[in-house]
């Protein structure tokens, strides 16, 4: 499983962030106003925190497409409680979950085993206890507001474990009764963009995703590929994946087409505790920093999603 610890000893990276901007457009949209999308926390309490320094006036909502806890019984999952309702009294939180969330570990190195658990005990109390959107059942969605709504997609753990079929996806979301209002702009949240981009093109074949006017996911923490790499690349291919993918496709990137598009973070960690390698992540974050997705959402005639920025940020 690919997933960073920014440790106190790494100095320069630390303290930076990069901050990828993007600019979308929908006619379904009534005033402008911010997005942040952050994926992959993965416990990382001090990333988490360096999210506050990039928050400006104009940032509304923060989507959180899952694996905010690096497995349930997290040592630091009080600390990011904390973190996250503290978030929430400022903008809008909604939250879905990853393959890590409702998981724990057993064993070290390259032994060690990932069991799925039901325990959602600390979702449950971001929903009583603070102003978190928490989207944990299969597919669901709530409103935000009179012009947007928020949904998730939260595939079961051993999908994941299994390959992430597109079958077994395309089962799972058609089986749902879940529907979306198509007069609002419709967020959804779904960790992984595996299933849903094919040969390099955004599906949306299905409905669900159709009516979906923007989705954000992480999940594959940019295949650890270099962003000179990433500029560069045609094929959004990256280095290696989740769950040890050699040559992992739909690495990072963003697709869009006539009513939909879709943002793939890179996430604010890369390399968690819970990986078999996690002793290499001081040497992987001399090289990776944080993501953080910017996205500027506004009126327009028609629906567009374009890269203005990217810029790496010194947080103090």
């Amino acid at each position: 499983m690919i997933c960073v610890i920014i440790g106190d000893n790494l100095g320069r990276n630390f303290m930076e962030t990069r901050v990828n901007q993007y600019e979308l457009t929908s006619p379904k949209l009534s005033k402008k106003e911010d997005l942040l999308v952050i994926s992959d926390i993965h416990s990382n309490i001090k990333a988490l925190q360096l999210v506050k320094k990039i928050l400006t006036n104009e940032v509304k909502y923060i989507m959180i497409p899952g694996d905010t806890l690096d497995q349930i019984d997290s040592p630091e999952k009080d600390e990011i409680f904390e973190e996250l309702k503290l978030l929430s009294n400022y903008v809008q939180v909604a939250i879905s979950l990853g393959n890590h969330d409702t998981v724990q570990f057993e064993g070290s190195g390259f032994g060690k085993k990932e069991i799925a658990t039901s325990d959602k005990s600390f979702y449950e109390r971001l929903e009583k206890e603070t102003d978190c959107i928490v989207l944990t059942d299969d597919v669901c969605g709530k409103k935000i507001n009179n012009k947007i709504s928020v949904s998730a997609i939260n595939m079961p753990v051993d999908w994941y474990q299994k390959g992430e079929s597109k079958e077994e996806f395309d089962k799972f979301i058609s089986n749902t009764s879940y529907s979306m209002d198509k007069d609002k702009f419709n967020i959804m949240l779904s960790h992984t963009p595996n299933p849903i981009i094919t040969n390099n093109k955004l599906d949306n074949s299905k409905s669900l995703i159709n009516n979906s006017n923007f989705i954000v996911s992480g999940h594959n923490h940019g295949g650890l590929t270099p962003m000179f790499i990433q500029k560069r690349s045609k094929s959004n291919k990256g280095l290696v994946g989740p769950y040890a993918r050699v040559g992992q496709p739909n690495a990072y990137g963003y697709w869009t087409t006539e009513d939909t598009s879709l943002i793939l973070s890179n996430g604010i960690t890369k390399i968690a505790t819970s990986n078999e390698i996690s002793a290499l992540s001081s040497i992987i974050n001399k090289v990776f920093i944080p993501d953080v997705e910017l996205v500027h959402i506004k009126p327009g005639k028609e629906h567009s999603l374009k890269l203005v920025d990217r810029k790496v940020r010194n947080v103090k």
